[in-house]
């Protein structure tokens, strides 16, 4: 599971792609997503994204983190999750999340927080290791 934590490691957002749910072009995927604040899950829900989102998603964490972009968003395709990361101005080396999740346009949930660079870094290399792990038929741990 792909980790995103802030400093002091009281809130977590998590992202677990585990299982290809559609193999049609784009294949889709189940995604588990979670929430923590001080240790109490405030999100669990499992959402769609495609090979591609997630492909996407690691593409601009990357460029975000080698300072090839400032500040990166991404929607997946069927809009039910959008994550937008830009730079605190108050904290050096710090960003700001903020994430949505829910039915599009009808009733979306968000959360924002600041996360260091180096949480962003093992973010990436996480969410690599489960993209490399998805399967047809996984279940959840």
């Amino acid at each position: 599971m792909a980790r995103l934590v802030d400093s002091k490691n009281s809130i977590a957002l998590k992202l677990y792609p585990h299982r290809i749910s559609d193999e049609e072009e784009p294949i889709w995927v189940s995604t588990l997503l979670q929430f923590e604040v001080k240790g109490h899950r405030r999100v669990s829900d499992s959402l769609s994204m495609t090979l591609p989102d997630i492909d996407d998603l690691i593409a601009g964490l990357e460029a975000l983190v080698i300072e090839q972009k400032q500040a990166f968003s991404i929607t997946t395709m069927d809009n039910d999750f959008m994550l937008s990361i830009c730079p605190e101005s108050r904290v050096e080396r710090a960003f700001v999340v903020q994430f949505w999740y829910g039915e599009p346009f009808l009733l979306m949930s968000g959360y924002r927080f600041i996360v260091g660079k180096e949480t962003i870094e093992s973010f990436v290399q996480e969410l690599k290791d489960e993209r490399g792990k998805i399967k047809a038929g996984a279940k959840l741990p």
